[in-house]
């Protein structure tokens, strides 16, 4: 419970009834970070704040992706590591320190050639925690930075920390970048004498330690890096981990929500529904939150990018989404004809502005749903309106939303609401309902006050 003054924690250590046989001790500690206001630039600005890498029917060698770019559209940035090819960096290019060696450096400049001509930034990925030492410095001085736990971990409780931020230093200013993302930022505990770190506990096991303040100044240090060269347009995008200074957070790696049965129906996991309100909750990160997890289904094996028949799995993954607030990496084998025609809804109420966003459990006092399966939420950027509703179940609901026309913002008389996805216009004759069906695990996005073409 948080008080004017204080904030309590109260831990339910355990959950089912236990019988002890003795007391048990328990210690962990509490990182108290700054909190920050979420942006209201909101988070769907897909040229600047789009995924971490390109979608896969683009991810290819620069030398080949340009006309494969042209045809699809790119509406992300590219990642700068395909300029540091797997020769050079032990076949791991993902988990290496960039080098602008000899090597590298015609590969890098043709990236930036082919981004200026694209008329997009460039974004750099890096991984923190684990790297391949591959030059003669690196392996001189590996034996300060790594852990001894896991192979090839390392801690910012050494040199390591300085000699990764001269590195990306000499590839932002290289390249003009003013996106980085940062991968495996899960903390390793350390063993390292030369660190400081690791002790001996009563038993004489070798116990390994963390030092969070090494991690909050390595953040630190890389965001006033980026700060100094870009004021405040830039972004620094970050897997799940620790950090005040992240920029944009990217959860999700690996997960999946979405499933189909032997009839080939969705299968939603509701803890995963309570997990996106709660732990993905942008509002509590302080910062826009990504969603990079294997959510969609191909069906049509060696063509992941194309569903056929099949896009409910597609419509509930990316309704889910967006009644969240939460934006995705588009790069996970999804329906390309819906994404885009998502998109262009999406551009009509233009989400790349001041857009303020109310979640579906605490906009009933905008909008109300006669069906408790159909959630809805409220996004609003000046006189335009969006409700964003998604069909959580199989069937199809008759829906009926009522809007509170004062607390909106709209006027009297007949409304008419336009669904940008499915290019569908629907009336509000008078009353405060807006009629309409909606078909199973799909999603609808009703908005006012936006150039339609229609009204």
């Amino acid at each position: 419970p948080q008080q004017p003054s204080s904030v309590s924690f109260v831990c339910r250590m355990v959950a089912a009834p236990t019988t002890l046989s003795g007391p048990i001790s328990f210690t962990f500690r509490v990182g108290v970070l700054p909190h920050k206001p979420l942006p209201t630039q909101l988070w769907f600005h897909r040229t600047m704040f789009a995924q971490h890498v390109s979608p896969h029917w683009v991810k290819t060698p620069p030398a080949d992706a340009s006309q494969a770019r042209r045809n699809h559209g790119l509406f992300g940035l590219e990642a700068s590591n395909y300029a540091f090819p797997p020769d050079y960096v032990t076949g791991l290019p993902e988990t290496s320190v960039p080098k602008l060696l000899p090597e590298t450096a015609e590969r890098f400049s043709k990236l930036q050639e082919e981004a200026r001509t694209l008329g997009v930034p460039l974004k750099h990925y890096f991984s923190l925690h684990v790297t391949n030492p591959t030059t003669d410095e690196e392996k001189a001085c590996f034996a300060e930075w790594e852990n001894g736990t896991f192979a090839n971990t390392v801690s910012t409780k050494s040199s390591y920390a300085d000699y990764l931020l001269y590195r990306l230093k000499q590839v932002v200013d290289a390249g003009n970048i003013r996106a980085l993302y940062i991968d495996n930022t899960i903390t390793f505990a350390s063993i390292n004498p030369l660190q400081g770190l690791g002790y001996r506990n009563a038993a004489g096991q070798l116990v390994g330690e963390i030092d969070y303040r090494a991690e909050h100044e390595f953040y630190k240090r890389l965001y006033v890096m980026m700060a100094q060269k870009w004021g405040s347009d830039f972004m620094i995008e970050q897997n799940d981990g620790y950090s005040p200074f992240a920029t944009v957070f990217l959860h999700g790696e690996s997960a999946r929500m979405i499933s189909l049965d032997a009839a080939g129906n969705p299968v939603f996991d509701f803890e995963a529904f309570t997990r996106m309100r709660y732990y993905d909750n942008p509002k509590l990160w302080s910062a826009p939150i990504i969603w990079f997890g294997n959510n969609y289904l191909p069906d049509t094996p060696g063509r992941p990018y194309i569903l056929g028949p099949k896009t409910a799995p597609w419509e509930l993954m990316h309704g889910l989404l967006r009644l969240h607030g939460i934006s995705s990496d588009h790069a996970s084998g999804q329906h390309y004809v819906r994404i885009m025609r998502a998109f262009r809804a999406e551009d009509l109420f233009d989400l790349r502005g001041e857009v303020e966003f109310t979640p579906w459990y605490d906009a009933e006092k905008f909008v109300k749903s006669n069906h408790p399966e159909v959630k809805v939420s409220v996004y609003r950027k000046g006189d335009a309106v969006m409700l964003f509703a998604v069909n959580l179940s199989g069937a199809q609901k008759d829906l009926q939303l009522t809007i509170d026309r004062k607390a909106l913002a709209q006027p009297g008389g007949d409304l008419w609401w336009y669904d940008g996805y499915h290019e569908e216009c629907y009336l509000t004759q008078g009353g405060d309902t807006i009629s309409c069906p909606m078909p199973p695990y799909t999603f609808r996005m009703l908005m006012r006050g936006v150039p339609t073409g229609y009204f």
